[in-house]
């Protein structure tokens, strides 16, 4: 079963993600699937093509790398580095132009060979930081010692 899960894991990447596929959401998802994201969660394949079109219009160029995909049970984990070019509005940050480097994991649940929940976390600091929006932050040099 880790290794059918596995592959509609990498499926989904390339298809929807990679290709700019939505359609596919159809077939891989659940009626019922369930997305958890700390900004827009949701239910459903309509809600999931939405936030899919979005960041796409964002990034219209994304390309993500799977760097590890573990599998156990009904759960798939990928660690993926995205990149391309911000060419749509985010939030209140207008298009820059820049190039876009960022990491995220996704946790995938795979019931019957569809996707019915999903568990997404990226490097959103590093993400506003390449589009100009967090530039004002201070990073701690990691090479001094904090007084205890």
């Amino acid at each position: 079963m880790s290794q059918a899960n596995k592959d509609i894991a990498l499926r989904w990447v390339k298809e929807v993600w990679n290709e700019g596929r939505l359609e596919v959401i159809d077939e891989l998802h659940s009626k019922d699937y369930v997305r958890h994201h700390d900004s827009d969660g949701g239910a459903g394949r309509e809600h999931y093509k939405a936030h899919a079109a979005n960041v796409l219009n964002v990034i219209p160029d994304s390309h993500c790398r799977v760097e590890h995909v573990i599998a156990e049970g009904d759960l798939v984990m990928l660690r993926l580095i995205t990149t391309g070019t911000h060419q749509g509005r985010y939030g209140d940050i207008e298009p820059t132009g820049r190039p876009l480097k960022f990491q995220a994991v996704e946790i995938l649940r795979i019931v019957d060979g569809k996707i019915v929940e999903s568990w997404h976390s990226y490097d959103r600091l590093s993400l506003l930081a390449q589009m100009g929006a967090a530039e004002s932050i201070q990073f701690a040099d990691a090479s001094t010692t904090a007084e205890l």
